[in-house]
This record gives C-alpha cells, sequence and structure tokens, in this order.
C-alpha cells in the first residue's frame, strides 16, 4: 500500500507537470498560428512593443528588400534583445551585414566626406558580427564579412562595391514550429506587382495550409490522444475489481518499557514504541486498498480502543495521524499485565469482527501477577502476537511529562506488594540497580498457543507488512482503483513518443 501511494504521488506529480506542458505547447501553437497568419500579411504588420520577435525580423526583412534600410535596423534592433537561440544569431548577422553594406554605399557615393559616418557603421558592423559569430562559430559567412569588416580601413573612393560574402539571412524561414508535428505552408508571399491583382486562386493558394497538415499527421493524433488522457484523468475515474482485503484491529502496548532503546536500523527510531508505530504504518498502508484498520491501545489490564475500522485509501490521512497520536503518557497505570490486556483484546476484535495484532514487548510489571484464565475456544479470533524488542536486556528511561529523559527506572522504584480484591502476594526484596526490561519471547509464546494466535518477533517493518498480508481470515471484496495516475502514465508515455520519435 505504500509503494502505491508513493507511485500515486509520483504520478500526481508527474500529471500536474504534463497539465502545464500541455498548456505550454497549446500556447506555443496558438502563438506560432498567430504568427504563420501574419506573415501572410507582412506588409500590413504594424509593430508595437507586443509584436513577437520573428514578426519583427520579418518586417526588418521586407524593409530590407524595399531598401529602407532605416527602418530595417531599427525593427532589427527591437528584434535582437526580444530574439533567442538561432534567431537571435540570424538577426545579428543581418543587423552586422546591413551596416557593412551601408557603410560601404557612403563611402563610395560621398568618398572621404563621409568617412566620420563610415566610421561608425564599420564599428556597429563589426559588433553585431561579432555577436554573431559567438552564436554560431561555425557560420562561415559571418566569419568572412567580420574578417573583412576588421581588416578594411577606408580608402579612397572608387567606382563599384567589394561583394560581400553570403546572402541576408532570412528570418522568415526560421520561425518556430507551430503545432508538434503538423507541417506548416510556410511559402513566401511575394507581394503582386503594380496594377496587378492577384486572383482568388492565388490569394487561397498563399493561406497557410496547417490545418490540412495537422489532421494528416501521426504527431498531430498522438498529441490530441495526450490531451484526452489528461482530460479523463481530471476526472478521477474508477474500475471495480475483486481484491483480497484484510480488517485488523492493530493494539499497541504503550507501558514504559517500551521506551526502551534496542532497535539499531537506519533511518528508524531506536526506542521500541517509536519503531513499533513506524512498522506498523508502513505494514498497514501496505495493504490493499478495500482493508480496514482498527486502533487501540493497552496498559495495566485494559485494552481501549481509539479508532473504529475505516478504510485505509479514503482514510489514510486520518489514520496516519491518530496512530502517530498514540503515546505513552495515555497510560493511567504504569503496571502491565500481558495476559490481562490480550484476552481483553481479543474480546474488543471479536466484537468488531476482526483479526487481532497485539504487539508488546511481553515486559510483565509486577511480574508476580497471577495470570487470568482463559475461557474462550483457541483460534476463534486470529491474528499475530507481535513481540517488540530485543531479547538483550537494556534499561528503561525514565521520562518526564515533556518526554525528556530524566534517568533510568530503579529495581527499588517497583511495588513489594500486589493486591486485588481476591489476594495478596508480597514479592521478594530485590538488589537496588537498574531495572532492566527484554523481549520476553518464552511467555508470548506460550500466550499465542493459548489463544492460538500466531507469534512473529518485530525485526523489521517490512516484515511485519509481509505477515499482515498473510492472514488465513481475507476476504474478496470488489474495490473501485483510481484509474487517474495510469491515464497520467499513458499521457507522459505518449508525450515521450511524440518527442523522442
Amino acid at each position: 500500500m505504500a509503494s502505491i501511494n508513493r507511485i500515486g504521488a509520483l504520478l500526481a506529480a508527474i500529471f500536474l507537470a504534463l497539465i502545464v506542458i500541455a498548456a505550454w505547447q497549446g500556447i506555443q501553437i496558438y502563438r506560432a498560428v498567430l504568427n504563420n497568419r501574419a506573415l501572410v500579411q507582412i506588409d500590413a504588420l504594424q509593430p508595437d512593443s507586443q509584436t513577437p520577435p520573428e514578426l519583427l525580423a520579418a518586417k526588418a526583412n521586407r524593409y530590407a528588400q524595399q531598401n529602407k534600410l532605416p527602418l530595417a535596423l531599427r525593427l532589427y534592433t527591437q528584434a535582437l534583445s526580444k530574439a533567442e537561440g538561432g534567431l537571435k544569431q540570424k538577426i545579428a548577422y543581418n543587423l552586422g551585414t546591413l551596416y557593412l553594406r551601408e557603410a560601404d554605399r557612403y563611402w563610395n557615393r560621398q568618398g572621404v566626406w563621409a568617412y566620420s559616418r563610415v566610421v561608425t557603421l564599420l564599428g556597429l558592423a563589426r559588433e553585431y558580427l561579432r555577436e554573431a559569430v559567438r552564436l554560431d562559430p561555425q557560420n562561415p559567412d559571418a566569419r568572412y564579412n567580420l574578417e573583412y569588416a576588421l581588416r578594411i580601413t577606408p580608402p579612397p573612393a572608387r567606382a563599384g562595391t567589394r561583394q560581400l560574402a553570403g546572402k541576408q539571412s532570412q528570418p522568415l524561414f526560421y520561425l518556430a514550429r507551430s503545432a508538434p508535428g503538423c507541417a506548416m505552408n510556410r511559402k513566401r508571399i511575394q507581394p503582386p506587382r503594380k496594377g496587378l491583382r492577384r486572383s482568388g486562386r492565388q490569394a487561397a493558394e498563399a493561406r497557410p495550409s496547417w490545418m490540412a497538415g495537422c489532421f494528416f499527421n501521426w504527431r498531430f493524433w498522438l498529441w490530441l490522444s495526450a490531451v484526452g488522457l489528461l482530460t479523463a484523468a481530471l476526472f478521477s475515474p474508477t474500475w471495480t475489481v475483486p481484491v483480497a482485503v484484510h480488517r485488523y484491529l492493530v493494539v499497541v502496548d504503550i507501558t514504559q518499557s517500551m521506551n526502551a532503546r534496542d532497535y539499531h536500523l537506519p533511518d528508524l527510531p531506536p526506542d521500541r514504541f517509536s519503531f513499533t508505530k513506524a512498522a506498523i504504518e508502513h505494514a498497514i498502508l501496505d495493504l490493499p486498498c478495500g482493508s480496514e484498520i482498527a486502533l487501540g491501545f493497552f496498559t495495566n489490564k485494559n485494552t481501549q480502543l481509539l479508532l473504529q475500522p475505516v478504510e485505509i485509501c479514503r482514510h489514510g490521512p486520518a489514520l496516519r495521524d491518530a496512530l502517530r497520536a498514540i503515546d505513552w503518557r495515555s497510560a493511567w497505570a504504569a503496571d502491565s499485565h500481558i495476559a490481562y490486556g490480550l484476552f481483553n483484546a481479543l474480546r474488543l476484535a471479536r466484537r468488531l469482527n476482526t483479526d487481532l495484532v497485539f504487539v508488546t514487548d511481553g515486559n510483565q510489571i509486577p511480574t508476580t501477577t497471577r495470570e487470568p484464565h482463559f475461557s474462550d475456544r483457541p483460534g476463534r479470533t486470529g491474528g499475530w502476537i507481535v513481540g517488540a524488542g530485543s531479547a538483550h536486556p537494556v534499561p528503561i528511561p525514565r521520562l518526564d511529562l515533556n518526554n525528556q529523559m530524566t534517568g533510568y527506572w530503579q529495581t527499588t522504584d517497583l511495588p513489594r506488594s500486589v493486591e486485588s480484591s481476591r489476594y495478596r502476594i508480597e514479592a521478594p526484596a530485590r538488589k537496588a540497580g537498574l531495572l532492566l526490561t527484554h523481549l520476553d519471547e518464552t511467555r508470548l509464546r506460550r500466550l499465542a498457543g493459548i489463544t492460538g494466535l500466531d507469534y512473529l518477533r518485530l525485526e523489521t517493518p517490512k516484515q511485519l507488512a509481509t505477515a499482515l498480508k498473510r492472514s488465513l481470515s481475507e476476504r474478496i471484496q470488489p474495490t473501485e482503483v483510481d484509474l487517474s495516475p495510469w491515464l497520467g502514465a499513458g499521457a507522459l508515455l505518449v508525450i515521450l513518443l511524440t518527442v523522442l520519435v
């Protein structure tokens, strides 16, 4: 159950990430569609501060074709401040090339009278060409033009112009794809010559045919199926399947001997009480959905019911909170009469129609207590007696009401006699020293034989989880299984397939 919860949490995180990715892809698709529509009517575009860099570069390219160099340079500069990646390199190359051509044009027209302007234009050309080479060191045209701009000095005016390497980069052909997998029609639309009108058929052919590309492309359908899976997961669909479930009453010994520290496993608490609660939490949450757990605790001669049986999947958080709230300070007496508490727990489990998990170290105080007679039929109620602790004796910590250790219990702290309404027993004198405790397996195995319960020594949480799933009283019950994690995982696989293939 714990592994299913971890997988469910992981899939929920993946599901949320997929929603963000799908939303981002939708925004990119929408922007790309708008950009492609604007490219068709680039002459009518009126750039502003919100215009994307692709459209600014396309408009600047159109101005450059129309020899409106000041307008082209201004728009290229605006686009460069917004662009990223390959588009930024191409805009920087275009800017450097335009400044270089402008310097060449001024020098050949005005000669030495334009010396200052030519030097300024050459400086700007070198700056942008350096940026283009930095962004793409393998671009031969940018490297050649930069070398040319660095070597030349304004010579006397002469006829003709030097031919620059390469051609001006066309950002119109390097726009981002619109929809993943959709083939966009990015054919450049040439403006009609003056005096001629474009026919209706030519205008229709000029429009981008992105819808046709999407409907006949397998990637589009994969993305659509991923969106469908995510949408279905939002409604938390369920599927009813027969599952083997369990029903347990879990009782924890809260006497002070359970505070002894004799567990030494990494990442787990050392004291018996905290280790027991951690093991129980791991075990019950590892049970299949539909299983029910009731919680109780034992002290003195009584077993107190803390939580009625609840379904572990729907009420998992409440069950964990109730288990963690069990505290040794809830004990109303320091005595520990193991047999009385066990027989009381069996009667309670029979009334709740559950199996029993009774967790204790078997440490009985006072040791001279007479055990009661077990009057029920052995094996009538199934379950486990779980022994907590080590067979090696360890001292019992003495804790105050703030759960702070103030020392260890001494043998002299025990009562000298045991009294009841039927008998009085005098305990033999004890030597002064530490009061030690150990796992009394002999007592617990004997009580397991009397009651018909199984005995288990608690060593690891996984061991307890395995035992609880091995109960002979399990029953088959229709259980609703949440399909949202599986739908989210399917959407993730579809998206990975679309991106990687």
